[in-house]
C-alpha cells in the first residue's frame, strides 16, 4: 500500500497579508468604506488609506476621486505617484479601510 501524498495545510490557504478582493460584491463595501471617511486627515493617514483602497481593488480614479476633497490636496501629480509606490508587501489590506471606515462611525 502506497502512501497518501502529503500537503503543506498552509498551502491552500490564502494568503491574508496579500488578499485582494475578488468580488465585486466586495469592492463596492470597500468603495462605499472610502466614500465615507473623510479625506481631510493628516498625511500619515491618506497613505495608509490609500494603501488599503489598492490593496481592496480600487481604482486610482476612486482614490483620486475621494483624495481631491481634501482641504490639504496636493494635485493629482502628488496622488498618482503616492498610489504607484502602493504595495502588497506594505501589510495593509482592504480590512484596514474597513475598519477606518467602522472606527470614524
Amino acid at each position: 500500500m502506497k502512501n497518501a501524498p502529503t500537503t503543506n495545510s498552509n498551502e491552500s490557504a490564502p494568503n491574508k497579508r496579500n488578499y485582494t478582493p475578488t468580488t465585486l460584491a466586495e469592492q463596492d463595501r470597500a468603495a462605499s468604506a472610502l466614500r465615507h471617511l473623510d479625506p481631510n486627515c493628516p498625511h500619515d493617514d491618506w497613505v495608509r488609506i490609500g494603501m488599503a483602497a489598492n490593496a481592496a481593488g480600487l481604482t486610482f480614479d476612486d482614490f483620486h476621486t475621494w483624495s481631491k476633497q481634501a482641504a490639504n490636496y496636493g494635485g493629482e501629480n502628488e496622488c498618482r505617484a503616492k498610489w504607484k509606490s502602493f504595495d502588497a508587501a506594505g501589510g495593509v489590506t482592504s480590512a484596514t479601510l474597513l475598519k477606518a471606515a467602522f472606527d470614524q462611525g
